[in-house]
């Protein structure tokens, strides 16, 4: 039981590092319905579709904030 516990702890402790590790890829991928729903057509460059989230916060999803917020 001990071992399940400790296995848990470490796969969500590596998956929060690995989350803030991504950066700007991981906004990528955690707001992909986002980007194509408020940004399309943007150059994925000099923080352009960043801008436009940020921009949008309001209206993209919960995850996409939070992902955003985790890599400021």
């Amino acid at each position: 039981m001990r071992t399940l516990v400790a296995a848990v702890l470490f796969s969500a402790f590596v998956g929060v590092l690995g989350a803030n590790a991504q950066g700007a890829g991981w906004v990528e991928t955690q707001c992909a319905a986002d980007i194509q729903k408020f940004c399309a057509g943007l150059p994925h460059e000099q923080g352009r579709v960043r801008a436009c989230l940020e921009a949008k916060r309001s209206a993209v999803s919960a995850v996409c904030r939070k992902a955003l917020d985790d890599t400021k």
